[in-house]
């Protein structure tokens, strides 16, 4: 990867002679969102919209490409992996960059870029390029028409999308109310009581301390198992009960709800347990749209305005069948029967190889329509 990079690069600073930054300002934007992936919340959302996305089937009116998106994109991955991980980054960052590696035999390869920074770069003659800072301190150049962009939130700037600054407060407050709650656990099962002493005489620290141990070793170790302590007159052993100040299981819910909402997921999602009703809602919320995005920007950088004229394209595509339980899978089967579905559509959602006779809708022959009396009296 590293000598592509080396290479790319100074291939692409070849065709600028000369550059200058983008406007009147440094277009630099910042990596955002490395420490948001580092929720437990937040992974399980952003994993569940990669493995939804990586089920989508891919075709392309060159076969070439099919080929290259659908098995070996790079040398890293295959066509699931890219598209799990172009999600990944989609919804992280808000902004995802692939880069098409172009060569006289056609597109080799096509890489999602995992940068902390860019900087977009304009030469003279108009062109532009970005110019990232990657996670290992190297850097890559790329022209803009090598890239394949997606935004999310795409509002302010014409490059990149919105950051994810508004899920950082709720974050925030279910990280301190996690760590609130095991705070509360450690102190509640570090102090069990007080030994008080209650002699006038008084003991010294030493003593005290001796009389600790000794208690603690005789009633409080896991052989004391009759559960029964003796103390002398001196001394009085009171039961402490802490109630700590955390937040309560309600507060914490509505922090994780918070951030399903945000993401556009919830319980049945994540534990893929949604109704078909339910997976089509999803579908066609989060996903269909997502597909559709990326089909035309791959599109419109792959292929020339007379090849797209031409009939053209690159197309993702899944179904919500793919996300509804088993149980419901199967409860699809009867719809076989009535050559709703055929077999082979059926035997793709339960993840079955196609058998040759599959593809033609079929119809059980023992269903008929029931004659009246009065039909059959008519008819004679």
């Amino acid at each position: 990867m590293f000598d592509f990079i080396k290479k790319f690069t100074t291939k692409v600073k070849e065709r600028m002679t000369s550059w200058r930054e983008y406007g009147s300002f440094r277009a630099t934007f910042t990596s955002f969102g490395a420490n948001i992936y580092a929720s437990e919340i937040v992974r399980s959302c952003v994993r569940t919209l990669a493995e939804y996305t990586s089920k989508a089937d891919i075709a392309s009116s060159n076969k070439s490409v099919e080929m290259t998106l659908k098995y070996a994109p790079n040398i890293f991955m295959n066509g699931s992996e890219l598209l799990g991980k172009i999600r990944t980054i989609y919804e992280i960052e808000n902004t995802v960059f692939i880069l098409m590696d172009r060569t006289p035999q056609g597109i080799q390869n096509f890489y999602p870029i995992i940068y902390t920074n860019f900087e977009v770069l304009k030469t003279d003659d108009g062109m532009l390029f970005i110019k990232f800072k990657l996670k290992n301190s190297k850097e890559l150049i790329a022209a803009w028409d090598d890239l394949v962009v997606l935004r999310k939130d795409y509002y302010q700037s014409d490059i990149a999308g919105e950051s994810n600054i508004p899920i950082l407060n709720t974050l925030e407050m279910n990280h301190k109310a996690d760590e609130a709650l095991k705070n509360a656990f450690q102190s509640t099962a570090n102090l069990r009581g007080v030994l008080k002493y209650g002699s006038t005489g008084g003991l010294s620290a030493e003593d005290l301390e001796a009389k600790k141990k000794q208690f603690i070793e005789s009633y409080l170790s896991k052989e004391n198992s009759g559960g029964i302590g003796v103390l002398d007159k001196n001394f009085e052993f009171q039961g402490v009960t802490l109630n700590p100040l955390t937040a309560t299981w309600a507060q914490m819910k509505e922090y994780r709800e918070n951030v399903y909402r945000y993401f556009g997921v919830n319980d049945k999602v994540i534990q893929s347990s949604m109704s078909a009703d339910e997976a089509q809602v999803f579908y066609e919320a989060k996903i269909e749209p997502f597909l559709i995005n990326l089909s035309l920007a791959l599109s419109a950088k792959i292929f020339t305005s007379k090849q797209l004229e031409r009939g053209a394209f690159v197309k993702l595509q899944s179904s919500a069948i793919q996300f509804i339980s088993m149980t419901e899978k199967l409860n699809l089967k009867q719809y076989i029967d009535i050559g709703g579905i055929t077999i082979n559509e059926w035997r793709k959602m339960m993840n079955l190889a196609p058998v040759s006779w599959g593809n033609e809708p079929i119809r059980r022959l023992d269903t008929a329509i029931i004659k009246t009396d009065s039909k059959e009296e008519k008819d004679e």
